[in-house]
């Protein structure tokens, strides 16, 4: 079982190293400070970042595979499932979008200091 999560894990960030090559020279040059909150219904790579970071807080805190979602970038229900979870493990209020609370957390606690980084900096709203 914890195979099989390392494994789905190391797919989704293939594949999203991929998506990052492919967006970097595609992505908006949005600030974070006011780059648009990411919602249900959303697709793109600002929701594959969300994804990215969810599923990277759900392999550290040992959430197991029933909690890895697909890095496809599309904001749909499991998406939504695990932001709200996240929220609440945080404090946050669990209304499944991501703001500047909620993206700021995912981004500086997930994400900075990854390789990754740098393209979601630009599309994650956060509050600094």
């Amino acid at each position: 079982m914890r195979q099989k999560a390392k494994s789905a894990l190391r797919g989704a960030t293939v594949a999203f190293g991929a998506a990052l090559l492919v967006a970097a020279g595609t992505a908006s040059a949005s600030a974070k400070v006011g780059a648009p909150y990411i919602r249900y219904g959303n697709s793109g790579f600002n929701v594959q970042c969300v994804q990215y970071a969810l599923n990277h807080w759900n392999s550290v805190q040992g959430g197991g595979s029933s909690h890895l979602i697909s890095v496809d970038g599309q904001f749909g229900n499991n998406t939504l499932t695990e932001v709200k979870r996240y929220q609440s493990a945080f404090g946050l209020d669990p209304d499944g979008v991501v703001g500047p609370a909620t993206g700021g957390r995912m981004y500086w606690a997930w994400i900075a200091g990854d390789t990754d980084g740098p393209a979601c900096y630009q599309v994650m709203p956060t509050q600094s």
